[in-house]
């Protein structure tokens, strides 16, 4: 008896969990590579393949009193981003290119029931 008002007891007294908070969007600081962005996007369209790691010692090499192994985790993120968008864009370029053959072969298809089609 006392064990089992022991556990409703405490039961009811952990406290609730809350939904985490979705993010706003809005930065809480500033891009620490705003100056460096068009350089930084050059390098990785001459070479693709570039590790965040290597991009972020030439940025050391360029400018110690910026950059540190720090910002390591934000060029990350950043670089996952560019790759994203590189991505999504050639997506698109296929997309929009689609071979000529295909879409007369689609418009020559004649509708299964008139009507639905």
């Amino acid at each position: 008896m006392f064990l089992g008002g022991l556990q409703a007891l405490w039961q009811n007294n952990q406290p609730r969990r809350r939904k985490p908070k979705p993010r706003t969007g809005k930065r809480s600081r500033p891009d620490p590579f705003e100056p460096d962005v068009e350089r930084i996007e050059l390098w990785l369209q001459g070479e693709p393949r570039l590790r965040a790691k290597t991009l972020l010692e030439r940025l050391i090499r360029r400018n110690p009193e910026r950059y540190g192994p720090r910002h390591l985790r934000t060029l990350q993120r950043r670089m996952r981003g560019y790759r994203l968008q590189w991505i999504e864009n050639e997506m698109a370029g296929l997309a929009a290119a689609e071979h000529p053959s295909l879409q007369e072969a689609q418009s020559e298809e004649k509708p299964v029931l008139p009507g639905v089609n």
